[in-house]
């Protein structure tokens, strides 16, 4: 959540120093989340901020973690490269879909979730410390690897095919 983030950045600089963050925000907050960022006292090459990344090769192979809304797309993305993630569900997605799929990658150990409405500053900060300690990045990322499924097209392919014979 970019309020949430802005609203960290200064006690994230305190409590990591050497963070770095690489943020896509949207068109209509880049400006605001830029602005708050330097305001605590980040800024580039610290941080990066780009209201849309077209191309997510280079930031998943530079991340040690990933925070982001919990989109099939982007989990499976997620889960490909072995990228641990610290999960906000969207609260409006239809039949609360993001929220079972954060589920799954929680109950795998690969991933954190937090409820949008129990998002907050300090939330943050907690969160992230704990996943720092000694070995959890690690461990989360053995977890989401084993949670991809590289041959799931393959796999719909040939069920399919059964099915229509």
């Amino acid at each position: 959540d970019n309020a949430a983030m802005i609203a960290a950045a200064g006690e994230l600089a305190k409590a990591m120093p050497g963070i770095e963050i690489w943020h896509q925000t949207g068109e209509r907050d880049r400006e605001r989340v830029q602005q708050g960022y330097a305001e605590a006292g980040l800024c580039e090459p610290q941080v990066r901020v780009a209201a849309f990344i077209k191309d997510m090769t280079e930031p998943y192979a530079w991340c040690d973690l990933v925070l982001c809304r919990a989109g099939a797309t982007s989990l499976a993305e997620l889960a490909a490269v072995g990228c641990p993630a610290l999960l906000v569900p969207f609260p409006h997605a239809a039949d609360d879909h993001q929220t079972h799929n954060a589920a799954a990658l929680v109950e795998a150990g690969a991933a954190v979730m937090v409820p949008e409405r129990e998002l907050d500053s300090q939330r943050l900060l907690r969160e992230l410390q704990a996943m720092q300690a000694e070995g959890r990045l690690a461990t989360m990322r053995r977890a989401m690897l084993a949670a991809a499924r590289p041959t799931a097209a393959a796999d719909i392919h040939a069920a399919l095919q059964t099915l229509i014979g």
